[in-house]
């Protein structure tokens, strides 16, 4: 079977705390399973910078962080993608994230993949106003990629419209509409090998930072491969 997106949920709040939940989120029945989460903050509290992460659990088990990019300014925000392994794992839990203090709202989008190798992937993440990223696959796998597009205390429409690669099932998320703390986050997935470019669209130029990750296609079924290698890397050419 092909590596595949079998189950996405998402959250978003505009509520000033240091914890958020993505409640009841649902692991279906499969193999070689994977929980990849992206998280997204804007300043923390006060007008402070973006708040750093602290933990993220589901069903008792600490999601690992694998890249993390803040927007350029000192009061810019935060994406970071976390994961798990799953293997076999069936459950129903509630997601959730903590922050080292208060922050203003919080956007999560969760994802299970499926037939995916089981060992943890290496990518990087970019902080940069561009609009275009990419991601190079060494052999067939799937790659979830997340934009922040985030306001700086300028009100305005800065909402994400669309992406050259297949936007996931997850509609593209936007809190605190034409507010000075409007926050959007849009994620896409691409199944295939080799090099891929996400071409964002947004409403209006903003802070960006961009998280990729790609995960190989699990091998001979058991998701039993040794640890892949997945190099991510920031395009260099055609930026918005």
């Amino acid at each position: 079977m092909a590596a595949a997106i079998i189950h996405s949920a998402k959250y978003e709040t505009t509520l000033v705390q240091s914890t958020f939940t993505l409640p009841s989120f649902a692991v279906p029945a499969g193999g070689d399973k994977r929980l990849v989460a992206i998280f997204e903050t804007a300043r923390g509290a006060g007008g402070t910078p973006a708040r750093t992460i602290s933990s993220a659990t589901w069903n008792g088990n600490s999601l690992t962080s694998q890249a993390q990019a803040v927007t350029a300014t000192g009061t810019g925000a935060r994406v970071a993608a976390f994961d798990l392994a799953l293997g076999s794992t069936e459950a129903i839990s509630d997601l959730s994230v903590t922050f080292n203090a208060s922050t203003l709202g919080c956007i999560i989008h969760a994802f299970v993949l499926e037939d995916v190798e089981q060992g943890a992937p290496t990518p990087t993440a970019v902080s940069s106003n561009n609009l275009s990223a990419a991601v190079t696959l060494s052999a067939a796998g799937i790659a979830i990629a997340a934009l922040l597009n985030n306001s700086n205390n300028a009100a305005g429409d800065f909402s994400i419209t669309g992406c050259s690669q297949t936007q996931t099932s997850l509609s593209p998320s936007r809190t605190g509409a034409g507010t000075t703390n409007e926050q959007n986050l849009g994620t896409a997935s691409v199944v295939g090998s080799g090099s891929q470019s996400f071409d964002w669209s947004a409403a209006s130029s903003a802070n960006r930072a961009h998280v990729i990750v790609g995960y190989l296609q699990a091998s001979g079924g058991g998701g039993a491969a040794p640890l892949a290698v997945f190099a991510n890397h920031f395009r260099q050419q055609g930026f918005a």
